[in-house]
């Protein structure tokens, strides 16, 4: 306990002057449910409910529900969805994976094609690499997000640090944006049932 305590105080310490390097911070919050339909063959259903920005667009909501795949060393879930912004409704498709073969590395990717019934659709792709400094416990990694839409093209980079807690989840991001305005601080809190 006094190690993982430790841990967090040297976390805090680290990215406490990140926000003076930042033109934005930002806040999302992640729930993700998996309910696994037999244990032989892999097979579950998984539902995310995302609030994307709490801190500049907190009417924002995506709601995800599939069909997900599992093994010893990967996973992967296919949903169908849809992004809620006050009165704005889009349907959204979305593949997420994560692969743990090569331990203490592990990836995680998510791709979604937003709205894809219109000509205004958007794609975004998602990739991060983690080395498990303390295993099941703490990460350092790296994160590409990049969103791809016409006439805009966000790409972002940058490490990240990721601190588990029973099936609480924070990650502490700094994100380069290439093109695209200021570098960001992002804080993601991932809880799973």
């Amino acid at each position: 306990m006094k190690r993982c305590a430790l841990l967090v105080i040297l976390v805090i310490v680290y990215l406490s002057p990140f926000p003076a390097f930042a033109d934005d911070v930002n806040f999302r919050l992640v729930t993700h449910f998996v309910e696994d339909v037999g244990v032989e063959n892999g097979l579950g259903l998984s539902a995310w409910v995302i609030a994307p920005n709490l801190t500049s667009d907190s009417n924002k909501w995506v709601a995800l529900v599939g069909p997900r795949y599992k093994t010893r060393d990967w996973w992967i879930e296919f949903h169908g969805g849809v992004v809620v912004n006050d009165d704005d409704a889009k349907p959204l498709f979305d593949v997420r994976a994560s692969f743990t073969k090569f331990k203490p590395f592990t990836f995680w990717m998510n791709v979604q094609w937003i709205d894809p019934t219109t000509g205004s659709d958007a794609f975004c792709a998602y990739i991060q690499s983690d080395y498990w400094v303390v295993p099941k416990r703490f990460a350092l990694g790296l994160e590409t997000e990049n969103l791809f839409r016409s006439g805009e093209n966000i790409i972002s980079y940058g490490p990240h640090l990721v601190i588990l807690v029973g099936k609480v989840t924070f990650v502490g991001v700094y994100q380069y944006h290439k093109d695209s305005g200021g570098n960001q601080i992002w804080i993601r809190t991932v809880f799973t049932f």
